[in-house]
């Protein structure tokens, strides 16, 4: 059996949140356009009775996956605007960091946009911070010889006891407490679906190419994506028209 992320680490879960939002509780989504963040923004929009979302987008510069990701988010978060009324509050933290390098402490980006969410947060009255998974993989996590490692726990722990310093209960790390996320992400509309563009190292188009990038289909996010059979359901390549208006 599949471990329980929330139960273990004591967090709330992502149903949790929703339903708290039912009531104004608020939380701040770290967005990046990938699978797990452009779910919660679409479910949250369906739950929180305020009518601005407020969102958090960390540009590493300079990666083409910050160009995709912020054409990606602007994208979701015009459909979200049309389709369930809901203004983004979306704030954009452009930052110029290796996470590779050795002398960074940080060794996921996750910690770097909660820690630099923290302040926000708190400006806002955000209860929470949303940030994705961070598994080896998300999609392994569903599997019956999935356990929780040791590393994770002790970061996921450390990082929630960082956001209390800020007076908040937790940030909301992870996940739902569903482990069928092919499922879960199925209840997004298609045409939603087609708007996200979820890869590491994507290959941007240059001159007058009629696309502005696609994905390199080798990296990780890729190969979850085949593994979920979502492959050819989310955008390979992204309009170039989009560009334009970042």
């Amino acid at each position: 059996m599949s471990y329980d992320y929330n139960k273990e680490l004591n967090l709330v879960s992502f149903e949790e949140s929703f339903e708290q939002a039912k009531d104004g509780v608020k939380a701040l989504i770290c967005l990046t356009g990938g699978l797990d963040s452009s779910y919660y923004l679409w479910k949250y929009a369906q739950y929180t009775s305020h009518d601005t979302i407020d969102c958090h987008h960390v540009n590493f510069l300079p990666y083409n996956r910050g160009k995709t990701e912020l054409a990606t988010i602007h994208r979701i978060c015009k459909y979200i605007k049309d389709n369930y009324n809901k203004d983004i509050n979306l704030i954009k933290t452009e930052l110029k960091i290796d996470l590779q390098h050795e002398n960074v402490k940080f060794d996921s980006d996750w910690v770097v946009a909660t820690y630099l969410s923290r302040g926000y947060a708190g400006r806002l009255k955000c209860k929470y911070i949303v940030t994705g998974d961070d598994l080896p993989s998300s999609y392994d996590r569903a599997k019956s010889y999935s356990v929780l490692p040791e590393k994770n726990s002790i970061k996921i722990k450390n990082v929630n006891e960082m956001i209390k310093t800020n007076r908040m209960e937790s940030s909301v790390v992870t996940w739902s407490n569903r482990h069928d996320l092919s499922e879960m992400y199925n209840e997004m509309p298609e045409d939603y679906i087609q708007l996200i563009f979820s890869c590491y190292t994507p290959e941007m188009y240059k001159y007058d190419h009629p696309y502005y990038a696609k994905r390199c289909f080798k990296c990780e996010a890729c190969t979850r994506l085949r593994n979920f059979g979502w492959y050819d359901r989310t955008c390979h390549k992204i309009p170039k028209e989009v560009k334009e208006i970042l």
